[in-house]
């Protein structure tokens, strides 16, 4: 059996409230529990990143 390096979580509705189109920072709102989740897959040493597809993500102002 093979130990699980690394989790992918998409942002909208997993990571975040899912709000379409959301790229402003004052809108963005952790799920209950998120916190607490990715520290314990981090304390296990899963490494974590997160993924979308909401084009204003990549195109908000503040990443350029």
């Amino acid at each position: 059996m093979s130990r699980i390096r690394a989790v992918l979580l998409d942002r909208d509705g997993i990571l975040v409230e899912d709000v379409p189109g959301n790229a402003d920072p004052d809108r963005v709102r952790p799920v209950a529990g998120v916190y607490e989740a990715l520290a314990l897959l981090r304390f296990h040493g899963v490494r974590t990143g997160f993924l979308t597809t909401t084009a204003a993500t990549a195109a908000h102002p503040s990443r350029a």
